[in-house]
């Protein structure tokens, strides 16, 4: 169980402001599958992004980070 003030999921606005960055990359991230979705209601129109689906984006986005300044840094 989660205490009260722990969010489970945020809308992709609420995930771009916890982020700081904006909704349209928001909503990129989740088309190519960078940050992990789930689509609920009528017709799957609505997208929630698990709490924990953006704690494992921005635990995996500085290795990302570190392996690319890695591969530039000269390939001698």
């Amino acid at each position: 169980m989660t205490d009260n003030n722990q969010r489970l999921a945020y809308s992709p606005l609420e995930c771009a402001a916890l982020i700081g960055v904006s909704k349209n990359l928001i909503y990129a991230m989740i088309d190519s599958g960078q940050i992990k979705s789930i689509r609920a209601g009528d017709a799957r129109k609505r997208i929630i992004v698990p709490a924990a689906a953006i704690q494992e984006f921005l635990a995996t986005a500085g290795t990302d980070l570190i392996e690319t300044s890695k591969s530039g840094m000269g390939g001698k």
